[in-house]
């Protein structure tokens, strides 16, 4: 069987394309990122009491900026989402915080950043930096509006309180170890300090919108931080999946290079399957017409 150079070159991509469609497919399985992991790494903190203790305020924070139409088609879309706070957690004072609250709380407390803030170029930039300074200035529960609650959170604040610590973040489902769509801590906490000082250190421009956000003020960003933050154990970990709270992943804030990203990580499963088909279709192709340019080869020499 003979094989032209451009055919070893696409069977040798095609290979490579399956190689990494694995490795995409199979490193999340392979992850721990949830209370198990901190519990390992804190198993010798003393979980005593301390008297300087505090409980996480009940004070639950969301935030909507009025951007455009497909902005109020989100909030409408996941109104059923907001409303199961008030629902389930009436003993919970509730602040849907517009973006002049988010502009005039920044400018008052945290001057040295509204320069930067206000030159974010996303609005959900914007929401992030909003969201650390909030729960840092006034304590209490972050969620964002697409995240349905399940039941009243009182047990989890107190579960994070018996447990002598003062924050909990939601893990991630990837590479993250933390999600910052929901969280609670209590004011002035030193984990949202440590995020809100890097965050002039952060301010770079990347290739993708995508990274722009992730890596300035989003999800990476976060976690980058916490890796520097030195009382881990401080912080709970909520299981991504648990009884309290479900993301409903509106992904509002992608733009067309976060829907590729999206498609390609989360539906990789369907990806895979149809990628894999399509690349196995164009081996056998490529060999089936090897065989048959073989044979005619053969009967010329005849």
């Amino acid at each position: 069987m003979i094989v032209t150079a451009k055919e070893k070159s696409a069977l040798c991509a095609c290979g490579t394309v399956l190689i990494i469609l694995c490795i995409i497919h199979v490193i999340p399985s392979l992850r721990n990122n949830d209370q198990s992991q901190l519990k390992e790494e804190c198993r010798e903190t003393d979980l005593r009491k301390r008297d300087d203790i505090s409980q996480i305020p009940r004070h639950i924070h969301q935030i909507y900026f009025d951007i455009n139409k497909d902005g109020q088609a989100h909030l409408q879309k996941y109104q059923f989402a907001q409303q199961t706070w008030s629902k389930l957690c009436p003993d919970f004072k509730y602040t849907l915080w517009n973006q002049s609250m988010v502009d005039d709380l920044i400018k008052k407390y945290y001057p040295g950043i509204f320069k930067l803030y206000s030159n974010l170029p996303a609005w959900i930039s914007k929401i992030n930096v909003g969201k650390f300074t909030i729960i840092h200035h006034y304590g209490g529960i972050y969620a964002d509006n697409d995240i349905e609650c399940l039941q009243n959170i009182k047990s989890l604040l107190q579960n994070v309180y018996n447990q002598n610590q003062q924050a909990v973040f939601k893990s991630g489902d990837n590479f993250d170890r933390f999600a910052i769509d929901f969280f609670a801590a209590t004011a002035n906490h030193p984990l949202l300090e440590h995020v809100i000082a890097g965050l002039p250190y952060a301010k770079r421009k990347y290739l993708l919108p995508y990274l722009n956000n992730m890596l300035t003020t989003g999800t990476a960003y976060f976690n980058i931080r916490f890796k520097s933050f030195k009382n881990k154990c401080e912080v709970s970990a909520l299981p991504y999946s648990n009884e309290y709270i479900v993301h409903h992943r509106a992904s509002s804030w992608h733009s067309w290079d976060g829907k590729i990203i999206y498609v390609v990580w989360f539906k990789r499963g369907v990806l895979m399957k149809t990628l894999s088909l399509l690349i196995f279709a164009i081996i056998v192709y490529i060999l089936y017409r090897n065989r048959n340019s073989s044979k005619t080869i053969l009967i010329r020499q005849q």
